[in-house]
């Protein structure tokens, strides 16, 4: 059976969609501005400052273990490192008492408790971060080295052995190419599987607040929530970056 494609009209359709997702992505990058700039003077009942918050939550599910330290990146570069054990949270949401800080410090702490529990999505999100950031050093490295390896043959046996130059040129590059194939399906299924880990440490986010006193009535519970939607709007972006 032959199939017949309308070109103009799947060119219309990828012109849409690709139309789509740009104004969607804008929508989101503003509604993350103005999420930012309005919950991030809006004070906690508890007036509990971000790091104080992350360490209360860390203590309170046997983690005390893990630090609570100042990120050096700069704005919103608030991290678990699962290396270090250590929550890492920007200046601005370390000293400051603000719904943003604890929600997003209660966010982070969410990533070690997954840790903790060995959290199976967690645990494959992180083999494929690894294996990504592996993947990018080996390819220079093994690049490097081939052009070493060739070069040192090539004076060694000169134009006669040029088969000798050639092989751990075709090896390498066979390895190159496997990765380099490999790379593109992990770039696509690394935002897919983080997506759920970041959902997944939203919800236990929320559920630890709650179960701490931290959320102290339904508007700021709501706020919360506004704050953790608008969070994981911006992973659903990357999926299809």
């Amino acid at each position: 059976m032959e199939l017949i494609y309308d070109y103009p009209v799947v060119v219309s359709l990828i012109v849409i969609i690709a139309i789509v997702y740009h104004v969607f992505k804008k929508h989101v990058n503003e509604k993350v501005k103005v999420m930012y700039e309005t919950y991030k003077e809006v004070p906690t009942l508890t007036g509990l400052t971000g790091a104080e918050a992350a360490r209360k939550l860390l203590d309170a599910n046997d983690l005390s273990q893990v630090k609570v330290e100042q990120s050096g990146r700069g704005v919103l570069s608030d991290h678990y490192d699962s290396y270090a054990k250590a929550v890492r949270l920007s200046k601005n949401h370390f000293n400051r008492s603000s719904l943003i800080s604890i929600t997003i410090a209660a966010h982070e702490v969410g990533h070690a408790i997954q840790d903790r529990d060995k959290n199976s999505s967690y645990r494959f999100q992180q083999k494929i971060l690894s294996f990504i950031i592996f993947a990018i050093k080996f390819h220079v490295q093994t690049i490097l080295i081939t052009l070493g390896i060739g070069l040192i043959l090539f004076a060694m046996f000169g134009l006669e052995r040029e088969s000798a130059f050639m092989t751990p040129t075709f090896i390498s590059g066979g390895v190159l190419a496997v990765v380099g194939l490999i790379l593109p399906i992990l770039d696509f299924v690394f935002p897919i599987a983080t997506l759920k880990v970041e959902s997944d440490a939203s919800y236990r986010a929320i559920n630890q607040m709650k179960r701490l006193k931290m959320i102290c009535n339904a508007e700021e519970e709501q706020r919360v929530k506004e704050i953790l939607d608008v969070i994981r709007l911006t992973y659903v972006i990357a999926v299809f970056e």
